[in-house]
């Protein structure tokens, strides 16, 4: 018997597209300022659209899926056993 596994990963979807959308307005923020004011920082709007792509990875894919189960099968336990502790 053949399972398919689906998940829902709908949210992520819409994080992924606002994400998208702001890089896109960045980077044409970037190029209408540097024509017609003092050119932007080349270093500054480098790590705003790697933290852009990262910020997109990180919210939809298989990276995100595994950052659920990182954050809850080994950060919640250890979180709650130093905030609750048995004894």
């Amino acid at each position: 018997m053949i399972v398919h596994h689906h998940t829902n990963n709908f949210p992520g979807i819409i994080l992924a597209i606002v994400f998208t959308i702001a890089l896109l307005l960045y980077l044409f923020g970037v190029w209408h300022s540097n024509r017609r004011f003092k050119r932007w920082s080349t270093i500054r709007s480098l790590y705003w659209v790697i933290g852009s792509i990262g910020a997109i990875i990180s919210v939809y894919g298989p990276l995100s899926q595994w950052l659920i189960l990182i954050f809850l099968d080994i950060w919640l336990p250890i979180y709650y056993s130093e905030c609750f502790p048995l004894f």
